[in-house]
C-alpha cells in the first residue's frame, strides 16, 4: 500500500472507532426509551423494518444494474 491509501484507511478507522464509541454511549438511552415495550414487540419491529430496508436496498441495486448503458446497446449498421 502506498502512503495515501494507508492514510485514508487510518482516517476511516478513526471514524469507525468514533461511531462505535458513539453507539455504546447512546445505547443506554435507547434501552431506556424502549423499556416500556415487550421484547417480542421490539424483535417484531426489528424483523419488519429490516425486511423493508432489505427490499428497498435490493430494489435500488437492481435498478442501478439493469438500466442499459449506451455501451451495452447493440450497434445497428444502416448500410447492411
Amino acid at each position: 500500500m502506498n502512503g495515501l491509501a494507508e492514510d485514508r484507511d487510518q482516517t476511516r478507522g478513526v471514524w469507525f472507532a468514533f461511531a462505535a464509541y458513539g453507539f455504546w454511549g447512546v445505547a443506554p438511552v435507547y434501552f431506556k426509551w424502549v423499556e416500556f415495550a415487550e421484547p417480542l414487540e421490539i424483535l417484531a419491529h426489528r424483523i419488519v423494518w429490516a425486511f423493508v430496508l432489505l427490499v428497498l436496498l435490493v430494489s435500488l441495486a437492481l435498478l442501478s444494474t439493469t438500466s442499459p448503458r449506451s455501451s451495452d446497446l447493440p450497434v445497428v449498421d444502416e448500410a447492411g
